[in-house]
């Protein structure tokens, strides 16, 4: 759901989602809203094992098991195993993973969370960081 507008109501369901640059991304193109993503499995992805970005919205994302992503620690997921960049109107029910936020109050702390990190030794915004 990366490439274009228009996913709409689709269903990602009991997969295994392992050793890619993203798990499951649904984009930021207005459309991609009102999918279900739920009881997926995912392991060792670069980045988020599951994302939503900007207009990305009104989508359920539960019961999944994302632990172990965000290996590459690039932003915007950093290293995140669950990731919401919109306004978090998507509803996130009963996953695992490192989460950068669950209710719009949450947003604050987990964004000083994210900025504290890439900024670490490390970090993708360390000054120290090795290329």
């Amino acid at each position: 759901m990366f490439s274009g507008s228009g996913n709409t109501g689709n269903q990602i369901v009991d997969n295994e989602v392992t050793g890619n640059h993203w798990g499951i991304l649904v984009n930021n193109f207005a459309g991609n809203s009102g999918n279900l993503i739920r009881s997926n499995r995912l392991r060792g992805n670069g980045r988020a094992g599951i994302a939503t970005l900007l207009a990305a919205t009104g989508n359920t994302i539960q019961d999944n098991d994302a632990q172990g992503n965000g290996l590459l620690n690039i932003a915007p997921s950093l290293l995140f195993d669950l990731f919401d960049q919109g306004s978090l109107d998507n509803t996130w029910q009963n996953n695992q993973g490192r989460f950068n936020g669950t209710t719009a109050s949450a947003t604050s702390a987990s964004s000083q969370a994210a900025t504290a990190e890439a900024f670490s030794d490390g970090g993708c915004l360390s000054p120290r960081r090795q290329y």
